[in-house]
C-alpha cells in the first residue's frame, strides 16, 4: 500500500510540475509580448506625430518640434530624428546631443510606410522605427520659391528597450524563487490528497486481513479435531 501511494504520489507531482512549469513559461513569454506590443505602439504614435509636424515651406523645410510632445506611456528613453534627402539632420529631439544620425532600419522601407525593427547593441536593446514622408511644398504668394514641389523626408525614431530585458529578467527570478515554494505545497497538497483517497482502501485491505484470520481460525479447530480423531481412528487394525 505504501508503494502504490508513493507511486500515485511521483506522478502527482509530476503532472503538477509540467503544468507549473509550462504555465510560468507561458506568462513570461505573455508579459513579454505585451512589454514590446505597447512600446510598439507608443514607437509608431510619435513617429507619426512628428511625420505630422514637418511642413515644406517655400523657401525651407521646417519641422514644429515644439508641437512634439512625449506621450510617455512607456518607462524608456527615445530620440528622433528629421534627415533631408541629402542626410543632414533637419531637426532632432532636444536631448540628443550625440553626433551622427540614429540608427535606421536594415532595409529601406517604402514611402509612407512604417517600419519597425529591433537591434540589439553593446549598450542593449532598442527599437528603431523609419518612415519615409512625402511632403508637398505649400505655395504662398509674394514668397521667393527654392524649394522643389515635394520632398521625402527621413523620419526616424528610436527607444530603448532595455527595461524589457530587465523586466524578463525579474520575472525570471521571480518564477525561481515562486516555483519551488508552490511545488512544495504540491507536495504536501498530493501527499495529504493520496494519504485520504487511499485511505478507504486501506480500511478494506485491513477488515479483509482480519476476517481471514477470523475465519481461518474457526476452521482450523474443527478441522485439527478431526485430523486427531481420524489418526487415533487409524491406529487400530481394521
Amino acid at each position: 500500500m505504501n508503494r502504490l501511494r508513493r507511486r500515485l504520489l511521483v506522478q502527482y507531482l509530476a503532472t503538477a510540475a509540467t503544468i507549473l512549469a509550462v504555465a510560468g513559461v507561458g506568462l513570461f513569454f505573455l508579459l513579454q509580448a505585451g512589454h514590446w506590443s505597447r512600446l510598439e505602439a507608443s514607437v509608431r504614435k510619435e513617429i507619426e506625430k512628428i511625420a505630422s509636424q514637418i511642413e515644406l515651406e517655400p523657401d525651407e523645410p521646417e519641422v514644429y518640434s515644439a508641437r512634439v510632445e512625449s506621450n510617455r506611456l512607456e518607462p524608456t528613453r527615445w530620440m528622433w530624428q528629421v534627415l533631408l534627402p541629402s542626410g543632414e539632420v533637419l531637426s532632432q529631439a532636444p536631448g540628443y546631443s550625440r553626433q551622427g544620425n540614429l540608427p535606421a532600419i536594415t532595409a529601406t522601407p517604402k514611402q509612407e510606410k512604417l517600419v519597425l525593427q529591433r537591434i540589439h547593441s553593446d549598450s542593449g536593446i532598442q527599437l528603431a522605427a523609419r518612415l519615409l514622408t512625402v511632403k508637398q511644398r505649400e505655395t504662398k504668394k509674394d514668397r521667393k520659391i527654392t524649394m522643389p514641389p515635394q520632398m521625402v523626408f527621413d523620419v526616424r525614431v528610436v527607444a530603448d528597450a532595455t527595461w524589457i530585458r530587465d523586466s524578463g529578467r525579474s520575472v525570471l527570478l521571480s518564477l525561481a524563487v515562486v516555483y519551488p515554494a508552490v511545488l512544495f505545497c504540491v507536495f504536501l497538497l498530493g501527499s495529504w490528497m493520496t494519504r485520504r483517497a487511499l485511505a478507504p482502501v486501506c480500511e478494506s485491505f485491513e477488515r479483509e486481513h482480519k476476517f481471514t484470520g477470523t475465519a481461518s481460525h474457526e476452521l482450523r479447530t474443527p478441522l485439527t479435531a478431526m485430523r486427531g480423531e481420524i489418526e487415533i481412528a487409524l491406529r487400530k487394525p481394521r
